[in-house]
């Protein structure tokens, strides 16, 4: 049996519907890990802060003791110790930047296509009940 044209097109805005509505939802869902990852982050973040302040307490400790016993070897490693934080630092605080900068790239892209597929399924319901209607008054008028 043949389908109505109305019939028809009933199908195809509720297929072009479920397809918008479902990259909308895949989006939200994307969101929601997105969110944990952000907090996974900020965690990563506060461990590598740690890290660096112990790093320097550490140098601190080591050149208070330098400063009562005068010990060369202990001038040495206070100066390893230095290298070291200074090229963790710096290493480190580049790809935190990178990684906050491209975090902020992705949802501001996630966000516009959530928008996006919000309007879209808006235009779309308006667009077939538009072309719905009409059909119905073109069969109405034969």
């Amino acid at each position: 049996m043949k389908q109505s044209i109305p019939s028809m097109e009933l199908e195809r805005s509720m297929n072009l519907q479920v397809h918008v509505m479902t990259f909308e939802e895949s989006l939200r869902h994307a969101e929601v890990i997105d969110e944990l990852d952000d907090a996974r982050r900020l965690r990563l973040h506060s461990i590598i802060n740690w890290v660096k302040e112990m790093q320097l307490s550490f140098i601190k400790d080591l050149q208070d003791i330098y400063k009562s016993t005068g010990l060369e070897t202990l001038a040495k490693e206070i100066e390893k110790q230095n290298k070291f934080l200074s090229q963790f630092t710096k290493s480190i605080d580049t790809v935190l930047r990178e990684e906050l900068e491209l975090e902020a790239l992705d949802d501001n892209t996630r966000e516009y296509l959530i928008n996006y597929a919000v309007k879209t399924r808006e235009n779309l319901k308006e667009d077939n009940s538009r072309l719905e209607k009409e059909i119905i008054l073109r069969k109405v008028q034969l």
